[in-house]
């Protein structure tokens, strides 16, 4: 991204599961700069337009997904 130009949006993120169990997953975001929005809807992100030159940097963010697995027959 260049300082200055429109809306940002990064691909579509996606995690799987192997064996394809169908288990909800959460997912965090951690160390998203405060100028940068994250969509869990659409798996995307979003840093939209501005001229503050004191934001050109490099950042690190860290995104998890989890599962929990039941452990019981019901599978709940």
């Amino acid at each position: 991204m260049i300082i200055g130009d429109l809306t940002l949006y990064s691909p579509k993120y996606n995690f799987t599961q192997t064996p394809l169990c169908n288990y909800p997953e959460t997912v965090t975001v951690t160390d998203l700069p405060a100028f940068a929005f994250h969509n869990v809807n659409s798996s995307k992100f979003e840093i939209p337009q501005t001229e503050n030159l004191t934001l050109d940097g490099i950042y690190t963010v860290t995104l998890r997904s989890e599962i929990q697995v039941p452990t019981d027959y019901t599978k709940t």
